[in-house]
């Protein structure tokens, strides 16, 4: 079951294909884990001491 951050996290990835994390690792690691359990395809940029997810084509894995 997903915690309720990290799934509106996701769901908010999926409506708009980008999402900025300001949070824990543990956070973007479980965000990164759902994201491919979906499979949706992103990558990742550091950005001002946050991580955004940017949607992809190509696999992250």
């Amino acid at each position: 079951m997903k915690d309720k951050k990290i799934q509106s996290f996701v769901e908010e990835f999926k409506e708009k294909g980008t999402i900025l994390v300001c949070d824990t690792i543990t956070t973007i690691e479980a965000i990164e884990k759902f994201l491919i359990f979906d499979n949706l395809y992103y990558e990742t940029k550091f950005e001002n001491g946050c991580t955004r997810f940017l949607k992809s084509d190509i696999p992250p894995y």
